[in-house]
């Protein structure tokens, strides 16, 4: 449960392929009263949208997969309507964020702006 409002903690899908990386995401959402769904590859980010629904936001990490994290992310956005954040090693592209993605962060992200970024992107 929510303590701010009562209601079930809403759900953060995390896509990293780095498990060392996803366990702190998971910490940083449970610290702000969230529950963080893990996924280390496209199957298990798509078994989780079906078993897991609702998301209400994705994390995921650009160079995931041989598909690529945008494009499992902009699939995972297309099921569930909710924003997405991508980390990754590398700036965001020179003609800027791709369609369909809202905060690009590069690696290593600071926790607090990432914080930051969630609680407002939440706030709907």
């Amino acid at each position: 449960m929510d303590q701010r409002n009562g209601k079930s903690s809403p759900r953060v899908l995390v896509m990293e392929n780095d498990s060392d990386t996803g366990y702190l995401m998971g910490k940083m959402l449970f610290r702000l009263g969230l529950t963080g769904v893990p996924a280390s590859n496209s199957q298990a980010a798509l078994a989780a949208i079906a078993t897991m629904a609702p998301i209400e936001l994705v994390i995921v990490d650009a160079q995931m997969d041989n598909e690529g994290g945008i494009a499992i992310a902009l699939k995972v956005k297309g099921e569930c309507c909710c924003p997405v954040i991508v980390t990754s090693g590398n700036n965001p592209p020179d003609e800027g964020l791709p369609e369909g993605i809202d905060l690009w962060f590069v690696k290593p992200v600071d926790i607090a702006r990432m914080e930051e970024a969630v609680d407002v992107l939440l706030e709907h």
